[in-house]
């Protein structure tokens, strides 16, 4: 008996990704092992699109790239499925209030357009972004290439204070807009702030790569470990939060896994789903 073909959706960094960011071998051994048996993998990943490639680039076949959480759809053999991009008026409004705010907000591109992925308002974040949004120093560009134009989110990082009042600042002066929509990651003393187009999440991206290759009578399996993971974790099939998780609203919703992203914690998952399922 044949392998049953799923569509199984995976985050990143917490998740598919050890601490050291890199899939563990035994995980990328059984992904390998699906996708050659017909199953497909779909990254979904707040990491930019040439990241999430480099990061998934031993994934071999049938594979799928949801990206910036959402904004962007990738399939190689196809090219760029779906991409919503911001209004240009709306960027110009956030960039100005952030200005007020004394907040410096990263813009991120489409890089088919551009060549590169993202620009950054203070070059005191680019080291750190260069390490864990994009691939590399050359995938970031300064103000002098700024536009408006084409932007897929904008994220903004500070203290909650500082995040508070920026919120509360340009909630007032877009109160009649119906074109974005903020998600608002708090860690301690310190947010991130994500402002992408409306309605683009996670699962806004799958839903994109189950109309257009008909994989609507595909089970669903995903894998998260943060609130950005939740629209895809809601509305799959089977759903599981990493063991390593700290969010718990997540935790108390959906199943946990039995081993951390540090210790093959997908594998084993995959694993006991497919047992009893053999090759014919």
């Amino acid at each position: 008996m044949k392998l049953k073909s799923r569509l199984i959706c995976l985050d990143l960094d917490g998740t598919l990704l050890n601490d050291d960011k890199i899939i563990p071998k035994k995980t990328l051994d059984y992904l390998n092992f699906l996708v050659k048996n017909d199953s497909f993998i779909a990254i979904a990943t707040g990491r930019h699109l040439d990241y999430a490639e480099y990061l998934t680039r031993k994934i071999t076949r049938n594979k799928f790239i949801v990206s910036t959480n959402g904004a962007i759809t990738f399939y190689k053999p196809i090219g760029i499925i779906n991409k919503v991009y911001l209004d240009s008026n709306l960027v110009i409004k956030i960039i100005e209030c952030a200005k007020d705010n004394n907040l410096y907000p990263n813009l991120y591109y489409n890089p088919y357009e551009f060549g590169y992925d993202m620009l950054v308002t203070n070059k005191k974040s680019i080291n750190f972004l260069a390490q864990n949004i994009v691939r590399d120093l050359s995938r970031i560009a300064n103000l002098d290439k700024f536009t408006a134009e084409n932007v897929l989110s904008i994220t903004i990082n500070s203290n909650t204070e500082q995040i508070e009042l920026f919120l509360k600042n340009i909630e007032s002066q877009l109160k009649n807009s119906s074109t974005y929509h903020i998600m608002n990651s708090s860690y301690t003393d310190e947010s991130l702030l994500e402002i992408m187009g409306l309605n683009v999440t996670k699962w806004s991206g799958i839903k994109n790569i189950i109309r257009k290759l008909n994989f609507d009578k595909l089970e669903i399996i995903s894998f998260g470990d943060d609130i950005n993971d939740y629209t895809m974790l809601k509305n799959s099939d089977i759903s599981f939060v990493m063991k390593n998780s700290n969010n718990d609203f997540l935790l108390d919703r959906f199943n946990k896994t039995l081993y951390t992203n540090n210790e093959n914690g997908v594998f084993y998952e995959l694993k006991r789903i497919y047992d009893g399922e053999s090759i014919s």
